[in-house]
């Protein structure tokens, strides 16, 4: 049975690896929850397949925990951000001086032109 100071170093060694490569080697070796994952950069005693897949199943729960948060933040920003720019524009006020277009009426085309050959 692994003591506390076994799964602190698991855990420390699992960050080092990084998710990928937990998730690569739970899929390209496949075995029971009690076998000993080897392949990761750590001593014996080794962490256990169940270990690896509680750690991975942690991770994910910790960056979903925050999603709501995060997406509540960026929504924030975003908005005071637009409405910050729309309120320097209207106190900036026009910065170029307003033309009149011309009045609507009706276009003439150009007339055709037609080319009349020279011989003789």
């Amino acid at each position: 049975m692994p003591d506390l100071s076994d799964e602190r170093r698991w855990r420390v060694g699992l960050e080092v690896a990084g998710r990928a490569a937990v998730e690569e080697y739970l899929r390209l070796y496949p075995g029971g929850p009690d076998d000993e994952m080897w392949d990761l950069p750590l001593e014996p005693p080794f962490p256990s397949r169940a270990f690896c897949q509680e750690w991975l199943l942690g991770n994910s729960r910790t960056v979903t925990a925050y999603r709501g948060l995060i997406v509540f933040f960026a929504l924030t920003v975003l908005i005071g951000v637009s409405y910050a720019g729309c309120r320097l524009g209207q106190l900036a006020g026009p910065t170029a001086p307003q033309v009149a277009a011309p009045p609507p009426g009706p276009t003439v085309p150009p007339a055709p032109t037609t080319s009349v050959p020279s011989g003789t």
